[in-house]
């Protein structure tokens, strides 16, 4: 009797632990009540796309509340950081797949694996090199919406409608196009070309230009070097040269832009959508650096990634809701609207066959490009780099300096990154 007993309660527990288990693989019923959270940096078209989207999934699912919430890409980094390790945060955390190392790691992972909950076919869907950004030591930990998240030149066809292929060109020809240049505030000049020069996101563009690479193949970062110095040299005679104005950040350098204060600007693929909507643009590569060779910026997939604190069932609704979104059908939305290189197999072959100028230069950018680590180490190398290219551009250190101490700094940071 006994035997039995234990018997039968072997057996629950089994099929217990089966519906438990199946309630929250692919296949599982859909969910009609609930609410997600959605931390997210997506620039203004992007975030009106979005949320367009959401009250399209809220017409299919009208007792499904969610709430996305915008931050600055580096506060949308610490802040979640910080929720997550204290147990808290979004159910959902949208961003660049370069976090995707961080999070993984930090605290024993702050983001879920994802490979039980997806089924098979809808990662299939999914342009291999686009999902591999999501991936860290074999495993899935987001899913992205596009590739690319690359910088290329954006040129407004009003003030100049031809290719630009190099810096000596815009120096020998378009410096003339600046004015005012004694103005203490640079917001009220005109300038060739703007960019976010002081972020080492659009710096190490440059840096692979000169043949850097910031990490050695055993994920040492390389950073003092002659690449490294001639890159920083460059870069500090385009402030001297007043080719373009010192001290901007990303939302100034924008409005330049827009305002048609600049020719040109170096940005990403996140802001074709924006400029569109008011301005006449085309895009080509980053224009050649001296010696004749193309910035190569980093490329890589942005996507959404699942909070590690959550439970099973809420994991089951954000990957529902995930599945919405990055459909075919919307991926298709968010790729004409916007211009963004979608992460669907299917219709970016669709895409590529029937290309924009403006999709046909940020698909020749891609190709230039160097795809961005994965690893948790690429955290201390930007911090490593920010201060001191920041230093170089004000004058406060010299290139050599400045090319020793990233290293030093970076290196400094892995080692206590990894407790030793």
């Amino acid at each position: 009797m006994k035997k039995r007993v234990f018997s039968l309660l072997v057996l629950s527990l089994i099929l217990i632990s089966f519906f438990v288990l199946f309630s929250c693989k692919p296949g599982a019923k859909e969910i009609k009540s609930g609410k997600l959270t959605i931390w997210h940096q997506m620039d203004p078209a992007e975030e009106a796309l979005l949320q367009e989207l959401i009250k399209k999934f809220n017409e299919k699912y009208p007792d499904i509340k969610i709430e996305a919430v915008h931050y600055q890409t580096e506060d949308l980094r610490t802040n979640y950081q910080t929720a997550a390790v204290a147990g808290e945060g979004p159910d959902i955390v949208y961003g660049p797949a370069d976090n995707v190392g961080v999070f993984a790691t930090l605290k024993g992972g702050i983001i879920k694996t994802l490979d039980e909950y997806l089924p098979k076919d809808f990662v299939a869907s999914f342009l291999d090199f686009a999902l591999a950004n999501f991936k860290y030591k074999g495993k899935i930990w987001g899913l992205p919406d596009r590739i690319g998240n690359h910088l290329m030149l954006i040129v407004n066809k009003k003030l100049l409608d031809k290719r630009i292929d190099s810096f000596d060109e815009i120096i020998n020809n378009y410096a003339s196009y600046a004015k005012n240049l004694e103005d203490k505030d640079p917001k009220n000049d005109q300038w060739p070309i703007v960019f976010f020069a002081k972020e080492p996101f659009w710096f190490v563009a440059f840096y692979g230009a000169f043949g850097g690479n910031v990490f050695k193949n055993d994920n040492e970062p390389d950073l003092n070097n002659e690449a490294m110095i001639k890159a920083l040299k460059f870069y500090k005679s385009l402030y001297d040269k007043k080719i373009i104005p010192k001290d901007l950040d990303y939302n100034a350098a924008d409005t330049l832009f827009k305002e048609g204060k600049s020719l040109m600007i170096i940005n990403g693929d996140w802001s074709l959508g924006n400029y569109q909507q008011t301005m006449d643009i085309v895009t080509f590569p980053i224009p050649k650096v001296p010696g004749g060779n193309y910035p190569k910026p980093y490329t890589s997939s942005k996507g959404y990634s699942i909070n590690a604190n959550i439970n099973d069932k809420q994991v089951q609704l954000a990957i529902q809701f995930l599945k919405f979104v990055l459909s075919y059908e919307n991926q298709k939305l968010w790729a004409t609207k916007l211009n963004i290189l979608p992460a669907n197999k299917k219709y970016f072959g669709e895409m590529e066959a029937g290309a924009s100028a403006v999709i046909k230069g940020s698909m020749e950018q891609l190709s230039y490009g160097t795809p961005m680590p994965t690893i948790p180490e690429m955290r201390a190398v930007w911090d490593a780099i920010r201060p001191n290219l920041e230093a170089v551009l004000n004058g406060s250190k010299t290139p050599e300096q400045a090319a020793a101490d990233m290293q030093k700094e970076a290196s400094e940071k892995i080692a206590k990154m990894k407790g030793q």
